[in-house]
């Protein structure tokens, strides 16, 4: 069964690249260049399964975590994968803390990636 995914990342090639693989996989991939679009498009479509960057300018994934996991209703209990270039032990105690599913460093695999959100779809 196909699943919404949203991804929200300032970097339009990596949008570009998970738009595509998870795509090729069936899921419906919604996209959000800044953390501000991005909650907006989380209310209005509300997806099942969020992939988040944490560096972002003004907005970032770290206030995008915080304001889902403050949600009421189900808001709580999606799924929220952080996908960052900081190293891992950088800042995934933080994310950890705030309530993410999933702390991935980039580069990552297309079939890694893949494997992670199947697990956390199920």
């Amino acid at each position: 069964m196909p699943h919404r995914i949203l991804v929200i990342d300032d970097e339009q090639p990596i949008l570009d690249l998970m738009r595509a693989i998870l795509a090729r996989d069936g899921h419906e991939v919604l996209c959000a260049d800044n953390g501000a679009l991005g909650l907006e498009m989380y209310r209005d479509k509300q997806p099942n399964l969020l992939i988040v960057d944490i560096a972002m300018p003004e907005v970032n994934g770290y206030h995008v975590l915080d304001t889902v996991r403050q949600e009421e209703g189900t808001a709580r209990h999606t799924p929220i994968i952080i996908l960052t270039a900081f190293p891992e032990g950088v800042v995934n105690q933080d994310v950890d803390d705030k309530g993410a599913d999933l702390y991935l460093t980039k580069p990552i695999s297309a079939a890694e990636l893949l494997e992670f959100v199947k697990r956390l779809l199920q």
